[in-house]
């Protein structure tokens, strides 16, 4: 699910014209350079949580909400000659509002909820000891949620069942007929 988030902020970014590619990550040759401005977007190496779903549904019922962890590194540096450090900083802010407001509003269309958990720009430790870094680096920490449906192998929902009982008529001349549905698999009841 986090890679097409991912592919939705980058089509998010572009459309207002933003020059950040957004990747997938994580980079398997990390590297704080500066030369390709970029977004990239992994999963939170501490990992998920786990909760209770919010979302009431049928067939796949859902059972529990995954609250994916996702790390989301923005990679920034001012075009100015000379720039300095806070240039950078201002540069990776702006990314960074797009990127919040693109992540809000995709959540928002699927029926998801992000929480933003935290941020702080860092300071890569392949600059350590030079006087201007080249750049800026802004680490942003969110969950998005996602429902865990109980599927089969397949991807296809559990096989349901139309039950339908008929009372007799009573002398009344009335007949009341119901129907249900039931879905099948270990542990469902008959509603």
């Amino acid at each position: 699910m986090i890679h097409e988030v991912a592919v939705q902020v980058g089509q998010a970014l572009a459309a207002k014209g933003c020059p950040f590619a957004v990747v997938d990550g994580p980079e398997f040759r990390p590297t704080a350079t500066f030369a390709r401005e970029r977004v990239v977007i992994e999963h939170d190496p501490a990992g998920d949580s786990f909760a209770p779903r919010h979302q009431a549904d049928k067939n796949p019922r859902t059972r529990l909400t995954r609250n994916t962890g996702v790390k989301v590194t923005i990679y920034a540096q001012s075009a100015a000659k000379g720039a300095t450090y806070w240039e950078h900083k201002r540069r990776a802010e702006h990314v960074l509002d797009m990127v919040l407001i693109a992540i809000d509003v995709i959540a928002k269309q699927r029926a998801n909820l992000v929480v933003f958990r935290s941020g702080k720009f860092v300071y890569a430790k392949d600059f350590d000891g030079s006087e201007t870094p080249g750049g800026a680096i802004y680490e942003l920490f969110l969950t998005f949620d996602r429902g865990v449906a109980d599927r089969n192998w397949d991807g296809t929902a559990q096989p349901t069942a139309t039950i339908t009982n008929v009372y007799p008529n009573y002398g009344s001349g009335v007949t009341i007929k119901n129907t249900d549905t039931a879905t099948g698999g270990a542990g469902t009841e008959t509603v």
